[in-house]
């Protein structure tokens, strides 16, 4: 198989695409391919190291203690899973992997992953650092979406989400990087519902859209419903 799809991974940004052939002797990815419906993983089996989504689209669900299941995330093409569990040292996937597309996961070894390369890649320390860089910038999607989700009201949840998108652009109007139902997902509210508080924000002159394409039109008003 050939490992060029790599290149367009954050986990290997800095590398070289002949080095990145060469760090594959070292990290000796497993290759399994999956149809539409398969769990990947399920919650509580061994882990054994991190996956790279190489083709498809995959979601991580989380089963709550009443026995419903949760989306927490959506992963697609060169997006990696299981990189927070393997470095905090667990032993089991904390959540199942479930394929929503025909999907091929690369998966890394763990000790491949953390340890000394063998073989002295020479940018084997990127690698590593990409890793870490990746881990952090979960860490911090991870809080924000607990920010969100101890808010209340869904226009609240919906309004704080907007608001941050906005604080972050730097401007009134912008594309999300997530599409409704991965939004819906985000905030853990329901499609059809955040659908309809979206069209009464819009009726009220608050903001305007167009599938992802969203402008504030009112910030003042956005600013009290997300503290509301």
């Amino acid at each position: 198989m050939s490992y060029d799809i790599f290149i367009k991974c954050s986990l290997f940004e800095g590398i070289e695409s002949n080095e990145i052939r060469s760090m594959t002797k070292c990290l000796d990815p497993r290759i399994e391919n999956f149809k539409k419906n398969d769990f990947i993983v399920l919650e509580g089996d061994k882990l054994t190291g991190i996956g790279i989504v190489l083709e498809g689209e995959i979601t991580i669900l989380k089963e709550s203690y009443s026995g419903d299941g949760m989306v927490l995330r959506k992963l697609k093409e060169c997006q990696v899973f299981g990189e927070v569990a393997v470095f905090a040292g667990k032993q089991k996937w904390p959540a199942s992997v479930q394929a929503t597309k025909n999907t091929t996961i690369a998966f890394l070894k763990a000790e491949k992953v953390k340890g000394d390369c063998p073989y002295l890649c020479p940018r084997h320390s990127q690698f590593i650092k990409n890793l870490l860089s990746l881990i952090s910038r979960r860490a911090a999607f991870l809080n924000k979406k607990m920010d969100y989700l101890s808010i209340k009201s869904m226009r609240g949840k919906i309004a704080a989400f907007l608001w941050d998108e906005y604080i972050s652009r730097e401007t009134l109007s912008f594309e999300l990087r997530l599409n409704r139902q991965e939004m819906a997902d985000y905030l853990n509210v329901s499609r059809p519902s955040m659908s309809r508080e979206l069209g009464r924000m819009k009726d009220e002159g608050v903001l305007d859209f167009h599938k992802s394409s969203f402008k504030i039109l009112d910030e003042t008003a956005l600013r009290a419903m997300a503290l509301s």
